[in-house]
């Protein structure tokens, strides 16, 4: 898909209010003494963190791992720093040691799940998502990871179950929403896709529906042969904001549609102007009367 969600961002915020009361307890029979400087280590870490100093944070946290390799919210926290140095890797590593503790922790199974999506292994997240699942099968969180790496693994129908089970226990979740929508218009449901949409519009403030959600109604609108209502719907946000190119090319496409090749030229050209590259524009301007071209260049010379 052309837009992405920060899984990163989400998951640094849910990690550091779960770890603000201080280090987790400290296991399997350490001695008073280095369970107190684990404890020390972390809570100096933790604030280290807070002022934004993240290699200190990092060297602190590390030291506490080591002390204490078995306390799953060192290793939590020390995941946290190194996600904001974008050590994902290590990062994922370090979430895999804190489950290895407490592997029905459905929260650290939730966050190493969106990691894994993130980095592209949506079999890893879906299995950490079904472990949540059968730890608390009303976690809206665990249904959405498992159609989220249901869809990027092509089963959409199973993507759809889960995410409408997502959806039946968080219905205020707009990202979710978005899913579910762009699942009903993948397996060309497109009326269902465009209800859907059309609820998730009230959600947004006027005229401030995101570059995806537009792109997402153009498409669904052009597959109902709907080109004039996806003109009316994209045309004012091409030109009153910085429209994403996706946007432009499903507004093309629709001009070309209603026979409008004057203005299919210019959306084209306003895309162009972005990304010289983008092969689907040229492939567009192909269609387009080579005259209405010519017209259009002599037009944008002149001024």
């Amino acid at each position: 898909m052309p837009f992405h969600f920060n899984i990163l961002t989400t998951f640094v915020v849910l990690v550091l209010v779960a770890s603000s009361s201080g280090c987790g307890t400290v296991r399997y029979g350490m001695n008073q003494q280095h369970a107190a400087t684990a404890r020390a280590l972390n809570y100096d870490g933790l604030n280290a963190f807070r002022k934004g100093k993240l290699e200190n944070a990092n060297r602190l946290f590390a030291e506490a791992a080591r002390i204490a390799p078995n306390d799953a919210r060192i290793q939590e926290n020390l995941a946290t720093c190194l996600l904001e140095q974008g050590e994902i890797d290590e990062a994922i590593k370090r979430l895999q040691s804190a489950l290895e503790t407490t592997p029905d922790d459905s929260r650290l199974n939730l966050q190493l799940g969106e990691l894994y999506l993130n980095r592209g292994r949506p079999d890893l997240a879906e299995n950490h998502a079904k472990v949540v699942i059968q730890l608390n099968r009303s976690s809206a969180a665990a249904w959405k990871l498992q159609g989220q790496a249901e869809a990027i693994q092509g089963r959409h129908e199973a993507a759809l179950r889960s995410l409408l089970r997502a959806t039946s226990l968080d219905s205020q979740d707009q990202r979710l929403q978005y899913e579910v929508a762009s699942i009903f218009h993948k397996l060309e449901r497109h009326s269902l896709a465009l209800a859907t949409l059309e609820n998730l519009r009230r959600t947004y403030p006027l005229n401030a529906e995101p570059d995806e959600f537009l792109s997402l109604e153009g498409s669904v609108l052009m597959s109902l042969n709907r080109p004039e209502r996806t003109i009316s719907r994209l045309a004012r946000f091409a030109q009153t904001r910085n429209a994403h190119p996706d946007v432009l090319y499903v507004l093309c496409q629709a001009y070309i549609a209603t026979g409008d090749h004057v203005n299919a030229q210019l959306t084209s050209g306003l895309a162009l102007d972005k990304n010289p590259h983008d092969p689907r524009f040229a492939a567009l301007i192909r269609t387009i009367p080579s005259t209405i071209v010519a017209d259009v260049a002599d037009g944008s010379a002149a001024r």
